[in-house]
């Protein structure tokens, strides 16, 4: 999956298509990060000793986020699940968050 695969999916999960391009891009970035973030703490966990050795490797090269995300979808299995269910989660407590507030 690729960086723009995942804010595809951040667009049609949040409903963001209709805001202007800027607004749209603000909000993209901010969920991205929090599901990317989440996304490489679920990977790591399912990496075995190996992979994780390789990953190390990896991220001393200070890779791409591209790069990364192409490592785990070679390494695990169900990665575009594991992506799926995080953008369910960052969701999720979204409208949590917003039931508090509103």
């Amino acid at each position: 999956m690729t960086p723009q695969e995942l804010n595809n999916k951040i667009i049609e999960a949040l409903d963001i298509g209709h805001l202007s391009e800027t607004d749209r891009q603000q909000t993209i970035e901010m969920a991205s990060v929090a599901v990317y973030q989440g996304v490489v703490s679920e990977a790591v966990e399912k990496l075995t000793d190996e992979q994780g050795d390789a990953f190390e490797r990896l991220l001393d090269g200070e890779p791409t986020p591209e790069a990364v995300l192409q490592f785990f979808q070679a390494n695990i299995p169900d990665f575009d699940q594991l992506v799926a269910a995080e953008v369910t989660n960052f969701i999720q407590e979204g409208k949590e968050l917003m039931a508090k507030i509103g």
